[in-house]
């Protein structure tokens, strides 16, 4: 056995091997010079290590991103004292230490860069002028520097706008590979995001400053108290209810007794909304119970994610869909907000955002969460930007038919008006008006049970025929036309349907006296008359459960950020303030992503399927990959499957 090398030793080595290195290396990029040292020496704290490989992919996905100008300029005229490293340098850190297998600590981000081979440490700037590793300090202070800067923001030379969403979706956008599928679909979803401070309660501390809470960062075991009761736990002193006298014993009231008055939860100034932990902008929110979160309640953040998936076409056939080729599920987008605040601006954000940067995409898969907002809000928003939404309806959406006139196109020479057409409107979309009544309803579709569901689907399958399609689209307008003049639905003279072979086609249930379907084939509609219940592929169809099937992806990849390689809980992050864990969480994302394309690359290289998502560690993760087949079903450690939802607005 050799004896170890001094520590001295070891860094007079070192230096010298990095002298003769950068006399050879001088011009190239440091992602040339990464991984050709014959010299193998580690001086990191705890003996961690990061392969050369990995470092170059992740540094070649910044350096992509195309960022480090922009930080670097900004930086070198904010306060305080600038470091040796550049600021995309601990970018890398924070993506290292997610792919590692880490936290988003601060700590972590630091053994991550540790790890790096010390002559590309050095030729980082990560060495002072001793030769000694810059350490935790150096790794906090220019943290704390790039995050007050993207948080102020700025409006750059070349009038790029640059603050922390811009770093955010530049960083995601660069780290899906160049050889990557175009993007057309993606499925947007919530996670409930715990911050890491301790949940506070009314009249558990004297005032409200930062130091009369506490968040004990030894303390793992989030407050069970978190099952409060909301509303009633916010009611103030002002606004509660008069207590209700006593009465004794002889049947007289008596006056009760004044009731002691206890402080309330701080209120913020922007929002007025209670603020319950240290973090300023963490608020009280709702998700979904699942195994890993047991508790309904939370205070913290709500990630909103778009991932890709595979294309689907729809040709009018109400029982088939032809999907396309299988995709990794790519994060595309992110948008972070505090829990239990309106989704619609962030959700139509962040579809607006992904179609600048991609202008392929043309379809969006949306849950419950974002259907039952308001139409002109989010629905209208992400139409106009020319994409279809596939989407699912709350119970309280799916309610019995309602009828609607619909203004026609064709206008009256002689009175100047325009006439008005009868349709029934409903979820799915619009139907004929003498569409019979016994599918008036929509029962919801279940998940669980097959044999249920291909009785459902069944039922809308027939119903589908008395839909309006779409005949043409002009800008906010869409122009439908009538089934009956289609020629999906039996005409009403029956000497015609005999004649035209057609008396097996559905029938319309037409009043007598009627001897026209319509009053205009072609119907023009605005956003107003489609509203939240359009959608091109009519609710409940078996097309339309294989193309919201595809929604599992996304809720595959909230599973491996809870519970597979983030592991997106409480002390996962360590920082207060919406801005600070934004950045990190999108690091996070970009991790992601660079993890699954290591593993694609791996999967092209070797024809044996690796199933542990992280070849590193030795526990097997879930993992994240392709769609094999056609109906995706989510996998058994993630949340329920699509429909699971309850009625009210929940967080995944």
């Amino acid at each position: 056995m050799t004896k170890p090398m001094r520590a001295r030793t070891v860094k007079r080595k070192v230096l010298a091997a990095h002298r003769r290195a950068a006399r050879r290396g001088r011009g190239r990029s440091i992602l040339d010079f990464a991984g050709e040292h014959s010299l193998r020496l580690d001086m990191s704290p705890a003996g961690y290590s990061v392969s050369d490989t990995r470092l170059r992919h992740v540094m070649a996905a910044v350096e992509r991103s195309g960022v480090a100008p922009y930080l670097e300029r900004r930086l070198r005229q904010h306060p305080g004292k600038p470091c040796s490293y550049r600021p995309d340098i601990l970018a890398v850190g924070v993506i290292l230490s997610v792919m590692n297998g880490w936290t988003l600590e601060l700590t972590d981000v630091t053994k991550a860069l540790a790890g790096i081979h010390p002559l590309t440490r050095m030729e980082l700037g990560l060495h002072d002028d001793d030769g000694f590793f810059v350490g935790y300090r150096s790794v906090d202070h220019q943290f704390n520097r790039l995050a007050d800067a993207l948080t102020a923001g700025w409006v750059d030379d070349d009038g790029t706008r640059c603050d922390t969403q811009w770093l955010i979706d530049a960083i995601i956008n660069a780290s899906v590979p160049d050889d990557a599928a175009a993007l057309e679909a993606v499925s947007m979803d919530g996670l409930a995001l715990q911050t890491w401070g301790k949940m506070r309660w009314p009249g558990s501390f004297e005032d409200d400053t930062v130091a009369a809470v506490t968040a004990d960062a030894d303390d793992e075991a989030y407050d069970d108290r978190a099952e409060f009761a909301a509303p009633e736990a916010l009611v103030t002193d002002e606004d509660a209810p008069a207590p209700k006298p006593a009465k004794s014993k002889k049947g007289k009231t008596k006056a009760a007794a004044p009731k002691k008055s206890e402080p309330a939860w701080p209120h913020s100034l922007d929002d007025r909304r209670p603020v319950p932990t240290a973090d300023p902008d963490a608020r009280l929110g709702k998700r979904t119970v699942t195994e890993s979160q047991p508790t309904k309640n939370y205070a913290g953040y709500e990630l909103h994610l778009a991932s890709q998936v595979r294309t689907a076409q729809w040709e009018g056939d109400p029982e088939h869909i032809t999907l396309g080729d299988a995709v990794p599920n790519y994060v595309r987008g992110m948008r972070l907000t505090r829990a239990s605040e309106y989704r619609a601006a962030a959700g139509a954000e962040l579809v607006t955002a992904l179609k600048e940067m991609h202008p392929s995409l043309n379809e969006a898969l949306a849950d419950r969460g974002y259907t039952q907002l308001k139409a002109e809000n989010f629905h209208d928003v992400v139409r106009a930007l020319g994409i279809k939404l596939v989407m699912d309806y709350k119970t309280t959406t799916l309610r019995h038919a309602k009828p609607y006139e619909v203004a026609t196109g064709r206008r009256n020479l002689k009175t100047s008006t325009r006439p008005t057409q009868r349709v029934w409107r409903t979820a799915g979309g619009l139907f004929h008006q003498f569409m019979p009544e016994e599918y008036l309803d929509n029962p919801a579709l279940p998940w669980k049970s097959a044999s249920e569901r291909a009785t459902i689907e069944a039922y809308y399958n027939r119903r589908a025929a008395y839909a309006y399609r779409i005949h043409s689209a002009a800008g906010d307008q869409l122009r439908l036309v009538c089934p009956g003049c289609a020629g999906r639905l039996r005409p009403i003279d029956p000497l015609v349907a005999a004649a035209t072979d057609k008396l097996d086609m559905p029938a319309l249930d037409v009043p007598d006296g009627v001897s026209t379907c319509c009053v205009q084939k072609v119907i023009t509609t605005t956003p107003a008359d489609r509203g939240k219940h359009w959608q091109e592929i009519p609710y409940g169809t078996t097309a339309w459960a294989r193309s919201y099937g595809r929604r599992a992806l996304v809720e595959n990849t909230n599973s491996v950020l809870r519970n597979g390689l983030a592991r997106l809980s409480r002390g996962f992050f360590r920082v207060f303030g919406k801005d600070k864990v934004s950045l990190l969480v999108g690091l996070a994302l970009a991790a992601l992503n660079l993890k699954m394309a290591e593993k694609t690359r791996r999967r092209d290289e070797v024809d044996v399927v690796d199933h542990d998502w992280d070849d590193d560690s030795d526990e097997a993760d879930t993992s994240v990959g392709e769609a094999d087949e056609d109906v995706v079903t989510p996998p058994p450690r993630g949340p329920a499957p699509p429909g699971e939802i309850g009625d009210e607005p929940t967080t995944e």
